[in-house]
């Protein structure tokens, strides 16, 4: 279990790394190309020359346009920060042999971040669609969209590779528990029976099944 659980928590490491990579780079990639111009969440670029994005004198009369633009960016920005805690997290239980403890704190930092960004994802094609700014080119989907979409799909495939784990992990606690248990109604039983019945204690063994015996075959004829 130690083995496979340092295995799981590298694999989720590689996992998230790769997540907050292409996260980061969704934050300054172009997210939508036309022939001479590309837009990313917050420059516009033609022909080399670049300026923020939204334009200000474009936002006094489209003022729920860049609203809805610039929440894609922050939440975009707030769930690369979030991934970056989620990497801090898995490697200080990696170093640190506290993984157990960290699987439902990973799990809530991924779930928020992955909200973000499919927020982002489903909601920033809605806002290209019905404005007008981008009605008078061939606007396509550029790298920075497809960016955000890699770093989402890490985060789903960890967050289910996180909820495998916690599950078996649990698994795992309650076999020991109910071992632990066991063990120790034994113990009790033959401390029990060595104050009561006066029993040697090399004879502790035999005495309980002949006991167990006895009072089984009470309870068959009576």
């Amino acid at each position: 279990m130690h083995q496979s659980s340092i295995a799981a928590y590298l694999a989720a490491f590689c996992l998230e790394a790769l997540a907050i990579a292409t996260c980061q780079q969704s934050l300054s990639a172009p997210w939508l190309k036309s022939e001479t111009e590309s837009i990313s969440l917050t420059k516009r670029c033609i022909q080399g020359f670049c300026e923020s994005f939204p334009p200000p004198q474009y936002c006094y009369s489209n003022s729920s346009f860049c609203g809805s633009w610039k929440t894609c960016g922050f939440l975009t920005a707030l769930s690369f920060i979030l991934n970056a805690a989620v990497l801090l997290v898995l490697a200080f239980s990696l170093l640190f042999k506290r993984r157990k403890k960290t699987v439902v704190l990973v799990r809530n930092l991924l779930f928020v971040s992955i909200i973000f960004q499919l927020v982002t994802l489903v909601g920033l094609p809605i806002v290209v669609d019905s404005a007008d700014l981008f009605r008078k080119q061939d606007w396509q989907w550029a790298g920075g969209y497809y960016m955000l979409l890699s770093s989402a799909t890490c985060g789903l495939f960890l967050l289910c590779e996180m909820m495998v784990f916690r599950s078996i992990v649990k698994l795992h606690d309650d076999h020991e528990m109910d071992s632990d248990e066991e063990d120790s109604h034994f113990s009790e039983t033959l401390d029990q029976v060595s104050i009561d019945e006066n029993v040697p204690e090399e004879q502790l063994d035999f005495y309980i099944f002949n006991k167990q015996a006895r009072r089984s075959a009470l309870n068959r004829y009576t």
